[in-house]
């Protein structure tokens, strides 16, 4: 099953590309435990990405302040920044 579009501003989710699964994991419990987010899952997105979606539902300046942290702790990784600025952008469209 394949799920296409899901998109919404409560829900934080992140993007990680070209990390195993053991440092995917670190991240999300780092990103949960400071957050206070209550819990995660991780999706295999490809061979070499994941998504995490964390459920506890939060405000869009918390949205966007959550994926910024995350994208410090991993020392402004790339891919991880680009999904920063692309989800920021987002709240003038939506």
């Amino acid at each position: 099953m394949s799920l296409i579009g899901y998109t919404d501003m409560s829900t934080v989710k992140l993007d990680i590309d070209k990390k195993t699964l053991k440092k995917t994991k670190r991240g999300a419990k780092r990103v949960c435990e400071w957050f206070k987010l209550e819990g995660y899952i991780i999706l295999k997105s490809s061979s070499r990405g994941f998504h995490v979606l964390f459920n506890k539902p939060v405000s869009w300046k918390q949205n966007v302040s959550t994926m910024a942290w995350a994208c410090y702790i991993t020392n402004f990784d790339l891919p991880i920044m680009r999904y920063l600025v692309m989800q920021a952008t987002r709240e003038q469209v939506l």
